[in-house]
C-alpha cells in the first residue's frame, strides 16, 4: 500500500516538474518574441524613415553578393529635409562608388560641384550643381531623382549605370559621424575655419579625431574667407584637395560602419540620422552590401581626375581634358568587369598640358601624344561626341591617376 502511494507521489511530482518546465519555456519564448518584436519594430521604423523608393533607378537589379554594382552618393547642401523639399538642393559632394564582389574591391570617383557639363535633356551647359538643382523642380519626386541620375550617367557617357543612390544632408552627415563614434583622418595642413555662433574649429596637422561638426567642415573647406578669422593655406583652396578630403572621410565612415556586426546596429545609425539620410537599396540588401564592402577593405582605391579652373564672365568652372574624363570612365568600366577602352586608361594629363582660357577654346579631341601607349587599341572606342565640352573631376595636387583610399 505504501509502495503504491509512493509511486503515485512520484508521478505527481514529475507532472508538476514538467508543467513548471513548460511554464519556464513559455515565459522565455514569450520574452524572446517580445524582444525580437521590439527590435523588428524599431528596425522597420528606422528603415522606413530612411528608405526612399523615389531614389530607385532604372538600372537592372543586381545580386550584390555576386555581381559588380555602382552607387551614387550625394551630400546635400541643406540642414533639414523640409528645406530640401521646399527649396530644392545642390550637391556639395557627388561621388560614384563601384563595388566588385568577385574581386573584393572598391573604387571611388568624385565629381567636383563646379564641373562643367552639358545639361541633361537640354542644349544648355554649365556647372553640374546648377543642372542638378534645376532638376529638383516639379512634383514627381521619382522623375526628378531619375533625371539627377541620368545627368551623372551622361557625364559617364551613359556607359556606367547607377544601381543605387544614397543622399545625406549636412545634419545627417554630422549625426552619422557622431553615431559611429567619430572618425580619424590624416590632416595634411594646419587650418581653422568658423562654424556657427562665433565658434572657431581648429585643425592640427597629422592624425586628427573628428566629431560630426569638425568632419563636416573638414570636407567642405575650400576657401580662406577673409575677415572671418579663418586661416586656410593655399594648398587647400582647390577642388582637388577638397575631393581628396571627401574621399578620405567617406572611406573612414564606411570603414567604421562595416565594422558593426549586426543589422540592429545599422538600425541605430539610421535612427540617429533620421530622414536626413535616404537610400534606395532594399532592406534585404543591407547586410549583403555591408558584408561585400567589409570584404573589400584591403582593396580600395580612388580614381582621381585631373582638372583645372576656368573663369568665364566672372563665373568659375572646373574643366578636365576630354582624355582625362574618358580615362575615368574606362577605369570604372574595367573595375565593373565591362568592356572598356584600353587606350583611354593610358592617358596622361601631364602630356596634355593645354588649359583653355575660355569655354569656347576647350578642345573636343584628345591629342595622340597624350597617351602613354599611343599604339594601344581599345576593346571599345571612346565616344567623344557624347560630351562635346569637357566636364571635370579631380586629382589630389595633380597626383597619380589612381590612389589608395584610406
Amino acid at each position: 500500500m505504501n509502495s503504491q502511494r509512493s509511486r503515485l507521489d512520484r508521478v505527481e511530482m514529475r507532472k508538476k516538474k514538467k508543467k513548471k518546465r513548460v511554464i519556464i519555456v513559455s515565459a522565455i519564448l514569450a520574452l524572446f518574441i517580445g524582444v525580437a518584436g521590439y527590435y523588428a519594430t524599431n528596425l522597420l521604423s528606422a528603415f522606413s524613415n530612411s528608405h526612399d523608393s523615389n531614389l530607385k533607378t532604372d538600372a537592372k537589379k543586381v545580386d550584390v553578393k555576386a555581381e559588380p554594382f555602382t552607387m551614387l552618393l550625394m551630400g546635400i547642401d541643406q540642414y533639414n529635409i523640409d528645406n530640401e523639399s521646399k527649396n530644392g538642393w545642390r550637391p556639395d559632394v557627388l561621388m560614384v562608388i563601384t563595388v566588385n564582389p568577385k574581386e573584393k574591391s572598391v573604387r571611388t570617383m568624385s565629381i567636383p560641384r563646379d564641373t562643367y557639363v552639358k545639361f541633361y535633356n537640354s542644349t544648355s551647359k554649365g556647372k553640374i550643381t546648377e543642372t542638378l538643382s534645376a532638376l529638383q523642380h516639379g512634383s514627381d519626386a521619382h522623375a526628378k531623382n531619375q533625371q539627377v541620375v541620368k545627368q551623372v550617367e551622361q557625364f559617364l557617357d551613359n556607359k556606367v549605370q547607377i544601381n543605387y543612390v544614397a543622399q545625406i544632408n549636412f545634419s545627417g552627415f554630422m549625426d552619422l559621424v557622431d553615431a559611429v563614434g567619430g572618425i580619424t583622418v590624416d590632416n595634411k595642413y594646419k587650418f581653422q575655419v568658423p562654424f556657427y555662433a562665433g565658434k572657431m574649429l581648429k585643425y592640427e596637422k597629422g592624425q586628427q579625431n573628428l566629431n560630426g561638426e569638425k568632419a563636416l567642415m573638414y570636407v567642405r573647406t575650400r576657401k580662406d574667407h577673409k575677415g572671418t578669422g579663418s586661416i586656410v593655406p593655399p594648398e587647400m583652396e582647390n577642388d582637388n584637395d577638397r575631393n581628396r578630403r571627401q574621399q578620405e572621410v567617406i572611406g573612414a565612415i564606411l570603414s567604421k560602419m562595416v565594422g558593426f556586426t549586426g543589422i540592429t546596429q545599422f538600425s541605430d545609425i539610421t535612427k540617429a540620422v533620421g530622414k536626413n539620410f535616404r537610400y534606395s537599396f532594399d532592406m534585404g540588401e543591407i547586410l549583403p552590401l555591408f558584408n561585400v564592402y567589409r570584404e573589400s577593405q584591403n582593396n580600395k582605391e580612388s580614381i582621381a581626375l585631373h582638372n583645372y579652373s576656368l573663369n568665364q564672365n566672372g563665373k568659375w568652372f572646373q574643366v578636365v581634358p576630354e582624355g582625362e574624363r574618358q580615362r575615368g570612365i574606362a577605369e570604372l568600366l574595367k573595375h565593373l568587369g565591362k568592356e572598356y577602352d584600353k587606350r583611354a586608361i593610358t592617358y596622361d594629363h601631364t602630356l596634355d598640358p593645354y588649359e583653355a582660357k575660355t569655354i569656347e577654346q576647350i578642345p573636343k579631341q584628345v591629342p595622340s601624344k597624350a597617351y602613354r601607349n599611343s599604339e594601344g587599341t581599345g576593346t571599345s572606342q571612346s565616344n567623344q561626341s557624347n560630351q562635346s565640352n569637357q566636364p571635370s573631376g579631380s586629382t589630389p595636387n595633380g597626383g597619380k591617376p589612381t590612389t589608395k583610399t584610406p
